[in-house]
């Protein structure tokens, strides 16, 4: 499960890089004037500003959910060493 979360993180990541790379290769590359090329250059950036903090947040929640999920196992390990602890203190009775 981990490895899944880990590999939409990275595909994420090359998604955010490949879309700026071929961004800013069609901005550069197109006969456009100035003013044009300004105004797209913020709109793309708008876009890539919002792709960004939509990203930090599927990651956020990711990194919230292995936390909470590996605090829940850590409970669980916690509680079987005490059980075992408990059965071995207890003096044997024949």
């Amino acid at each position: 499960m981990e490895r899944q979360k880990s590999t939409l993180g990275s595909f994420m990541k090359g998604l955010l890089i490949g879309g700026l790379t071929a961004t800013m290769v069609s901005l550069f590359t197109a006969p456009q004037s100035g003013p044009e090329t300004r105004r797209r250059l913020r709109e793309k950036g708008e876009q890539v500003r919002e792709m960004t903090a939509h990203t930090l947040e599927n990651t956020r929640e990711q990194v919230n959910s292995i936390l909470s999920n590996t605090r829940q196992r850590a409970d669980q390990a916690v509680q079987r060493i005490e059980n075992i602890e408990e059965k071995i203190s207890k003096p044997l009775h024949r």
